[in-house]
């Protein structure tokens, strides 16, 4: 697990302290920076989902952190499957 992942797990116990309620997923916020041959360096957010012994991250989505946030906090409150991830960003990016 790296670092990202330990902040979200982090912030996760803190939420569900908080609110009282224990989510069976987990969505946060990434951040990343790459490299492109045309673009050079450019930074962009992901998505992390976790769960009981699972976590799977979803890469390069926008370049706007306010679009991946919105993105990330429907997804925990709809308890959005796994599964149904790359579709939900799909029909949510502008």
């Amino acid at each position: 697990m790296n670092a990202s992942s330990n902040e979200c797990l982090q912030k996760i116990a803190v939420a569900e302290i908080n609110s009282g309620e224990q989510s069976l997923w987990h969505y946060c916020l990434i951040a990343e920076t790459y490299s492109d041959i045309d673009l050079g360096e450019y930074h962009t957010y992901g998505i992390q989902v976790s769960g009981l012994d699972f976590s799977e991250v979803m890469h390069d989505i926008s370049p706007c952190k306010d679009t991946v946030a919105w993105m990330i906090e429907s997804f925990n409150q709809h308890q959005l499957l796994p599964v149904h991830l790359r579709d939900a960003v799909e029909d949510m990016l502008p």
